[in-house]
């Protein structure tokens, strides 16, 4: 079911301002800003591509099973479902069944499908409750058992700094400025060595997650399934200025950035 349905469908719709059949009552319908289809052909406007961008890191992000009443088929991948999701809010009146051969939008489901793919973890995704659905090459012969889990020493809160000291990559002991592209999962082995699918390295992000400096950042509806109603980091650009951030140790601010974490000591 949807991650938080109904806050889901508002903030996926809040981006963009749109709802379906809500175009102009000229004879050619326009975009926000004011520029129609391509004459004759009822394509959309190039500009969107930006908004592409925002709704594949958005459903990446929120990653919903429900979408204004349609509801993935448990059949359909992950990054397919999460792509139409995507067109179906840029471009409110898609259709229910879009194809890669539609003229009109056909290009804009496969630049969505390559974004989204991009970023979801490799090896795909798996909802609780449903069958798993291979989304990349054939999976290899199971591993041989896992290590114990990673033992971490306990969490050091830093010096108190206006300006947090930070690191271009993600290194303990510092803090990191997520930046577009970036996943969870990622930080984590960028900053502990270890591999994206593995026990350890849920357990490295699990720690990057509870630092108390990091809890700020959390936003509920992110991947109830894993982290409970409180939910996690949002790697989304939502936050207010790093000084901002710092200073509101309850949300991190209001604004367009991304957060500034916290990687605890190895």
């Amino acid at each position: 079911m949807l991650v938080a349905v109904s806050a889901t469908v508002v903030a996926l719709l809040a981006l963009f301002g749109k709802k379906k059949n809500s175009s102009p009552s000229s004879s050619e319908p326009a975009d926000e800003a004011g520029n129609g289809t391509f004459p004759g052909t009822g394509l959309p406007p190039q500009n969107e591509t930006s908004k592409e961008t925002q709704a594949c890191f958005a459903v990446v992000e929120m990653k919903p099973q429900e979408f204004q009443g349609r509801t993935r088929p448990a059949t359909m991948t992950v990054a397919e479902w999460l792509a139409r999701v995507a067109l179906w809010t840029v471009y409110p009146d898609a259709p229910p069944e879009p194809s890669p051969q539609d003229p009109v939008y056909g290009p804009a489901l496969v630049r969505l499908r390559q974004c989204i793919s991009s970023k979801l973890p490799k090896g795909g995704i798996v909802i609780p409750g449903e069958p798993e659905i291979q989304q990349g090459p054939p999976p290899t012969p199971p591993p041989p058992p896992p290590p114990p889990p990673l033992k971490l020493p306990p969490v050091q809160q830093p010096p108190a700094n206006d300006l947090p000291e930070s690191r271009p990559t993600p290194t303990p002991g510092f803090w990191y400025q997520v930046k577009a592209g970036d996943i969870p999962y990622g930080v984590s082995a960028a900053a502990y060595g270890t591999h994206q699918g593995t026990p350890a390295n849920h357990q490295a992000f699990k720690r990057i997650n509870d630092a108390p400096q990091n809890k700020r950042f959390w936003r509920p509806g992110i991947e109830p399934h894993l982290w409970g109603p409180a939910g996690r980091i949002s790697f989304m650009p939502i936050f207010g200025t790093v000084a901002e951030q710092q200073a509101n140790a309850a949300t991190g601010g209001s604004g367009n950035n991304f957060p500034m974490i916290f990687i605890p000591p190895a």
